[in-house]
């Protein structure tokens, strides 16, 4: 991608890696550039240790994104937006699971708000209350958050129990369930 212009993503931006160099994004510094890559992966296949031959290669080996809290937080929102773009399942790893808490989180409090309900009142209502079984219907939809996530935000209990609850929604005759799981699907 680097190397052909009319190959590269809009959201590709290779100034910043061929500045570091004092390079131009043109025929040279791409040269320059490709040969510096060939040198180092010669490096580093020959040396004796590989896997630590370069410490400043070790952040990124052990996560996804090497760069700045500017540069994070903009790939953050790439991913995002890919992930939503997608389903998340397919995702795995640390930023898919901050992205799906974010998406948890933000269903909870809408979904809390839809159904007239209040944070701090979860814990005293019964486990397996419609309210409760519909929040969870929602998150569980929506997200690929983990059921122990979920069911400690709602005080519902053991996590073993929540393929049931959620099922309990989908195949529900109840017109009261029916109509709260109208109200929040139609909310998202």
């Amino acid at each position: 991608m680097y190397f052909d212009r009319a190959k590269r993503p809009d959201w590709l931006c290779v100034l910043r890696v061929l500045g570091n160099y004092q390079w131009l994004d043109n025929r040279q510094g791409l040269e320059q550039f490709r040969s510096y890559m060939n040198k180092r992966t010669q490096e580093i296949l020959y040396s004796e240790s590989p896997g630590i031959f370069d410490k400043n290669w070790q952040d990124i080996r052990r996560g996804w994104c090497l760069g700045d809290d500017t540069f994070r937080a903009e790939m953050e929102g790439l991913v995002e937006a890919r992930i939503d773009q997608y389903d998340r399942r397919s995702y795995l790893g640390d930023e898919a699971r901050k992205h799906d808490e974010r998406e948890a989180e933000r269903l909870l409090v809408a979904g809390l708000d839809v159904l007239g309900v209040e944070i701090d009142q979860l814990p005293a209502m019964q486990k397996s209350d419609p309210r409760k079984k519909v929040l969870a219907w929602l998150i569980r939809r929506n997200t690929s958050i983990k059921n122990d996530w979920i069911c400690e935000r709602l005080s519902m209990g053991h996590a073993s129990n929540l393929a049931r609850h959620v099922k309990d929604v989908e195949q529900s005759a109840n017109e009261d369930v029916i109509k709260m799981r109208e109200m929040t699907r139609k909310a998202f």
